[in-house]
Protein backbone atom coordinates (compact mmCIF):
# COMPACT_ATOMS: atom_id res chain seq x y z
CA UNK A 1 0.00 0.00 0.00
CA UNK A 2 2.96 2.24 0.92
CA UNK A 3 4.33 1.74 -2.34
CA UNK A 4 1.01 2.39 -4.02
CA UNK A 5 0.54 6.06 -2.10
CA UNK A 6 4.04 7.01 -3.23
CA UNK A 7 3.69 6.41 -6.76
CA UNK A 8 0.42 8.04 -6.80
CA UNK A 9 2.35 10.93 -5.12
CA UNK A 10 4.94 10.94 -7.50
CA UNK A 11 2.65 11.07 -10.36
CA UNK A 12 0.89 13.87 -8.35
CA UNK A 13 4.06 16.17 -8.41
CA UNK A 14 4.58 15.38 -11.96
CA UNK A 15 1.07 16.64 -13.00
CA UNK A 16 1.36 19.60 -11.17
CA UNK A 17 3.99 20.44 -12.89
CA UNK A 18 2.17 19.98 -16.29
CA UNK A 19 -0.68 22.05 -15.17
CA UNK A 20 1.94 25.06 -14.02
CA UNK A 21 3.45 25.45 -17.07
CA UNK A 22 1.20 26.92 -19.32
CA UNK A 23 -1.75 28.19 -17.73
CA UNK A 24 -2.36 30.57 -20.51
CA UNK A 25 -2.58 28.03 -22.86
CA UNK A 26 -5.70 26.35 -20.49
CA UNK A 27 -7.36 29.48 -19.78
CA UNK A 28 -6.53 31.61 -22.27
CA UNK A 29 -6.32 29.99 -25.51
CA UNK A 30 -8.06 26.97 -24.36
CA UNK A 31 -6.97 23.29 -25.31
CA UNK A 32 -8.40 22.07 -28.91
CA UNK A 33 -8.81 18.66 -28.40
CA UNK A 34 -10.81 15.79 -30.40
CA UNK A 35 -12.02 13.31 -29.18
CA UNK A 36 -12.82 10.53 -30.63
CA UNK A 37 -16.83 10.15 -30.36
CA UNK A 38 -18.97 8.48 -33.21
CA UNK A 39 -21.09 11.56 -35.33
CA UNK A 40 -18.21 13.58 -35.29
CA UNK A 41 -18.56 14.69 -32.24
CA UNK A 42 -14.86 15.66 -31.75
CA UNK A 43 -15.04 18.56 -34.31
CA UNK A 44 -17.99 19.70 -32.46
CA UNK A 45 -16.31 20.31 -29.08
CA UNK A 46 -13.20 21.64 -30.66
CA UNK A 47 -15.75 24.58 -32.09
CA UNK A 48 -17.51 24.73 -28.55
CA UNK A 49 -13.99 25.05 -26.68
CA UNK A 50 -13.28 28.04 -29.25
CA UNK A 51 -16.24 29.65 -28.90
CA UNK A 52 -16.03 29.52 -24.96
CA UNK A 53 -12.23 31.34 -25.52
CA UNK A 54 -13.24 34.07 -27.43
CA UNK A 55 -16.06 34.97 -25.17
CA UNK A 56 -13.49 35.04 -22.29
CA UNK A 57 -11.48 37.17 -24.42
CA UNK A 58 -14.05 39.66 -24.76
CA UNK A 59 -14.69 39.79 -21.24
CA UNK A 60 -11.82 42.56 -20.49
CA UNK A 61 -11.40 42.93 -17.07
CA UNK A 62 -9.88 46.93 -16.81
CA UNK A 63 -9.15 48.88 -13.64
CA UNK A 64 -10.71 52.75 -14.50
CA UNK A 65 -9.26 55.64 -12.60
CA UNK A 66 -9.90 59.31 -12.83
CA UNK A 67 -8.46 62.58 -11.85
CA UNK A 68 -10.25 66.04 -11.22
CA UNK A 69 -9.30 68.94 -10.13
CA UNK A 70 -11.88 71.63 -9.20
CA UNK A 71 -12.50 75.18 -8.53
CA UNK A 72 -15.83 75.29 -6.47
CA UNK A 73 -16.94 78.71 -4.49
CA UNK A 74 -18.80 76.59 -2.25
CA UNK A 75 -16.40 74.07 -0.56
CA UNK A 76 -18.74 72.61 1.98
CA UNK A 77 -21.66 72.31 -0.39
CA UNK A 78 -19.86 70.57 -2.97
CA UNK A 79 -18.34 68.39 -1.07
CA UNK A 80 -21.46 66.77 0.24
CA UNK A 81 -22.91 67.38 -3.58
CA UNK A 82 -19.67 64.92 -4.45
CA UNK A 83 -20.76 62.11 -1.69
CA UNK A 84 -24.53 62.31 -2.52
CA UNK A 85 -23.62 61.98 -6.11
CA UNK A 86 -21.13 58.40 -5.06
CA UNK A 87 -23.94 56.96 -2.69
CA UNK A 88 -26.69 57.46 -5.28
CA UNK A 89 -24.57 55.69 -8.00
CA UNK A 90 -24.04 52.68 -5.49
CA UNK A 91 -20.69 53.80 -4.14
CA UNK A 92 -18.87 54.89 -1.83
CA UNK A 93 -16.41 57.66 0.04
CA UNK A 94 -12.99 55.33 0.71
CA UNK A 95 -10.74 58.50 1.46
CA UNK A 96 -11.09 62.25 2.20
CA UNK A 97 -8.56 65.31 3.82
CA UNK A 98 -9.09 68.99 4.00
CA UNK A 99 -6.70 71.48 4.49
CA UNK A 100 -6.42 75.74 5.21
CA UNK A 101 -4.16 77.02 2.42
CA UNK A 102 -1.91 80.17 4.00
CA UNK A 103 -4.79 82.46 1.97
CA UNK A 104 -7.06 81.43 4.33
CA UNK A 105 -8.66 79.22 1.47
CA UNK A 106 -10.11 75.55 2.13
CA UNK A 107 -8.81 72.99 -0.13
CA UNK A 108 -9.15 68.69 0.15
CA UNK A 109 -8.86 66.02 -1.67
CA UNK A 110 -11.62 63.17 -2.15
CA UNK A 111 -11.70 59.49 -3.40
CA UNK A 112 -14.63 58.09 -4.14
CA UNK A 113 -15.35 54.41 -5.43
CA UNK A 114 -18.39 53.46 -8.02
CA UNK A 115 -19.85 51.32 -10.16
CA UNK A 116 -17.95 50.87 -13.55
CA UNK A 117 -20.91 51.10 -15.43
CA UNK A 118 -21.64 54.47 -13.67
CA UNK A 119 -18.07 55.48 -14.67
CA UNK A 120 -18.52 58.22 -16.89
CA UNK A 121 -21.98 59.88 -15.90
CA UNK A 122 -20.55 60.05 -12.48
CA UNK A 123 -17.67 62.10 -13.98
CA UNK A 124 -20.43 64.48 -16.26
CA UNK A 125 -21.82 65.32 -13.03
CA UNK A 126 -18.89 66.20 -11.19
CA UNK A 127 -17.82 68.73 -13.70
CA UNK A 128 -21.12 70.67 -12.78
CA UNK A 129 -19.59 70.89 -9.62
CA UNK A 130 -17.24 74.11 -10.57
CA UNK A 131 -14.88 75.34 -12.57
CA UNK A 132 -12.78 72.17 -14.37
CA UNK A 133 -9.15 73.06 -14.08
CA UNK A 134 -7.62 69.39 -14.77
CA UNK A 135 -8.71 66.06 -15.56
CA UNK A 136 -7.30 63.01 -16.39
CA UNK A 137 -8.43 59.03 -16.75
CA UNK A 138 -6.88 55.59 -17.30
CA UNK A 139 -7.57 52.00 -17.53
CA UNK A 140 -5.06 49.64 -16.50
CA UNK A 141 -6.13 46.02 -18.05
CA UNK A 142 -5.47 43.18 -15.75
CA UNK A 143 -7.00 40.52 -17.92
CA UNK A 144 -4.26 38.29 -18.68
CA UNK A 145 -2.94 38.49 -14.80
CA UNK A 146 -6.69 37.60 -13.91
CA UNK A 147 -7.23 34.47 -16.67
CA UNK A 148 -3.58 33.10 -15.20
CA UNK A 149 -5.00 34.05 -11.75
CA UNK A 150 -8.00 31.40 -12.55
CA UNK A 151 -6.23 28.55 -14.35
CA UNK A 152 -3.31 28.66 -11.21
CA UNK A 153 -6.22 28.37 -8.55
CA UNK A 154 -8.04 25.52 -10.67
CA UNK A 155 -4.97 23.41 -11.01
CA UNK A 156 -4.28 23.52 -7.03
CA UNK A 157 -8.23 22.68 -6.46
CA UNK A 158 -7.16 19.67 -8.80
CA UNK A 159 -4.31 19.07 -6.61
CA UNK A 160 -5.93 19.39 -3.28
CA UNK A 161 -8.65 16.74 -5.04
CA UNK A 162 -5.71 14.21 -5.42
CA UNK A 163 -4.26 14.80 -2.27
CA UNK A 164 -7.68 14.19 -0.51
CA UNK A 165 -7.55 11.05 -2.45
CA UNK A 166 -4.16 10.07 -1.15
CA UNK A 167 -4.77 10.81 2.73
CA UNK A 168 -7.85 8.09 2.24
CA UNK A 169 -5.09 5.76 0.95
CA UNK A 170 -2.82 6.28 3.52
CA UNK A 171 -1.50 3.51 6.13
CA UNK A 172 0.92 4.55 7.67
CA UNK A 173 1.46 7.78 10.15
CA UNK A 174 4.35 8.89 8.31
CA UNK A 175 2.68 9.24 4.74
CA UNK A 176 -0.09 10.80 6.80
CA UNK A 177 2.04 13.64 8.27
CA UNK A 178 3.49 14.14 4.35
CA UNK A 179 -0.10 13.97 3.06
CA UNK A 180 -1.14 16.39 5.10
CA UNK A 181 1.60 19.04 5.00
CA UNK A 182 1.40 19.12 1.15
CA UNK A 183 -2.20 19.59 1.59
CA UNK A 184 -1.73 22.44 4.14
CA UNK A 185 0.71 23.90 1.24
CA UNK A 186 -1.96 23.72 -1.31
CA UNK A 187 -4.73 25.25 0.48
CA UNK A 188 -2.48 28.21 1.77
CA UNK A 189 -1.65 29.03 -1.95
CA UNK A 190 -5.57 28.58 -3.06
CA UNK A 191 -6.12 31.13 -0.49
CA UNK A 192 -3.52 33.24 -1.31
CA UNK A 193 -5.05 33.17 -5.15
CA UNK A 194 -9.15 33.82 -4.04
CA UNK A 195 -7.62 37.06 -2.06
CA UNK A 196 -6.14 38.43 -5.09
CA UNK A 197 -8.54 37.42 -7.04
CA UNK A 198 -11.11 38.95 -5.01
CA UNK A 199 -9.28 42.27 -4.82
CA UNK A 200 -8.57 42.63 -8.65
CA UNK A 201 -12.29 42.21 -9.08
CA UNK A 202 -13.30 44.58 -6.49
CA UNK A 203 -11.25 47.28 -8.57
CA UNK A 204 -12.53 46.01 -11.86
CA UNK A 205 -16.05 46.29 -10.65
CA UNK A 206 -15.77 49.63 -8.68
CA UNK A 207 -13.62 52.33 -10.23
CA UNK A 208 -12.03 55.36 -8.69
CA UNK A 209 -12.81 58.61 -9.08
CA UNK A 210 -9.99 61.36 -7.28
CA UNK A 211 -11.47 64.61 -6.47
CA UNK A 212 -9.20 67.44 -6.10
CA UNK A 213 -11.38 71.18 -4.65
CA UNK A 214 -10.25 74.34 -3.63
CA UNK A 215 -11.94 77.79 -3.41
CA UNK A 216 -10.57 80.49 -5.35
CA UNK A 217 -8.14 82.53 -4.25
CA UNK A 218 -9.00 86.53 -3.61
CA UNK A 219 -9.08 89.40 -7.19
CA UNK A 220 -6.43 90.92 -5.22
CA UNK A 221 -4.03 88.38 -5.12
CA UNK A 222 -4.79 87.10 -8.45
CA UNK A 223 -4.03 90.32 -10.09
CA UNK A 224 -0.65 90.13 -8.38
CA UNK A 225 -1.64 93.51 -6.28
CA UNK A 226 -1.38 91.72 -2.78
CA UNK A 227 2.00 90.77 -3.33
CA UNK A 228 3.31 93.97 -4.43
CA UNK A 229 1.25 95.50 -1.44
CA UNK A 230 3.51 93.25 0.85
CA UNK A 231 6.66 93.93 -1.00
CA UNK A 232 6.26 97.79 -0.47
CA UNK A 233 5.75 97.49 3.13
CA UNK A 234 8.76 94.83 3.47
CA UNK A 235 10.87 97.61 1.77
CA UNK A 236 9.36 100.18 3.87
CA UNK A 237 10.34 98.32 7.05
CA UNK A 238 13.95 97.11 6.06
CA UNK A 239 14.56 101.51 5.25
CA UNK A 240 13.17 102.34 8.71
CA UNK A 241 15.58 99.92 10.06
CA UNK A 242 18.40 100.70 8.27
CA UNK A 243 17.45 104.62 9.27
CA UNK A 244 17.87 103.41 13.25
CA UNK A 245 21.25 101.50 12.80
CA UNK A 246 22.65 103.98 11.19
CA UNK A 247 21.70 106.36 13.70
CA UNK A 248 23.44 104.51 16.06
CA UNK A 249 26.32 105.09 14.57
CA UNK A 250 25.61 109.00 13.11
CA UNK A 251 24.06 110.16 16.71
CA UNK A 252 27.42 110.26 18.81
CA UNK A 253 29.91 111.50 16.16
CA UNK A 254 27.09 113.95 15.79
CA UNK A 255 27.44 115.15 20.20
CA UNK A 256 30.99 115.07 19.76
CA UNK A 257 30.98 117.06 16.89
CA UNK A 258 28.90 119.32 18.95
CA UNK A 259 30.55 119.79 22.04
CA UNK A 260 33.59 120.44 20.03
CA UNK A 261 31.68 123.38 17.82
CA UNK A 262 30.35 124.59 21.33
CA UNK A 263 33.86 124.78 22.97
CA UNK A 264 35.45 126.28 20.09
CA UNK A 265 32.81 129.20 20.10
CA UNK A 266 33.65 129.77 24.04
CA UNK A 267 37.44 129.68 23.50
CA UNK A 268 37.05 132.68 20.66
CA UNK A 269 34.32 134.62 22.67
CA UNK A 270 36.86 134.45 25.61
CA UNK A 271 40.01 135.74 23.00
CA UNK A 272 38.23 138.64 22.14
CA UNK A 273 36.69 140.15 25.48
CA UNK A 274 40.22 139.41 26.93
Amino acid sequence: MRMEVAAVAVLLVLTAGCTFSAPFAEAGKGEKRIETVPGGAGVKHVFEEVAVTQEAAEDRKVIKTAHLRLEVADFDGAVEELERLALEAGGYVSNSNYRITSGNRRKGTISIRIPEENFGRVIDDIKKLGRVVSFSSSGQDITEEYIDLEARLRNLKRQEERLLELLDMATSVKDVLEVERELMRVRGEIERLEGRLRYLSNRVEYATVNVELFEPEPIIQSLGLRGAVSDAVEGLVRVIRALIVASGYVLPVALLAGALFALLKMVRRSSRDG
